[in-house]
């Protein structure tokens, strides 16, 4: 039984199956930051966490 993982965008609140992060490529240009957004992506960068990008705005604000 495969259980299905899903993440969402701290960004732009779309949320992707772990599948459709595989398939899914993000935008040449990310999106710009929301104030959420921005808190999200600061707090990715200090826990020293690479995170991929959202396949919807491209930013990296993605959290389980």
């Amino acid at each position: 039984m495969h259980t299905v993982t899903m993440v969402g965008c701290k960004n732009c609140g779309s949320h992707f199956t772990d599948r459709e992060m595989l398939l899914r490529k993000p935008p040449a240009y990310p999106w710009p930051l929301t104030a959420v957004g921005k808190r999200i992506a600061d707090e990715n960068i200090a826990l020293g966490a690479a995170p991929t990008q959202c396949p919807n705005c491209g930013c990296r604000t993605l959290r389980h």
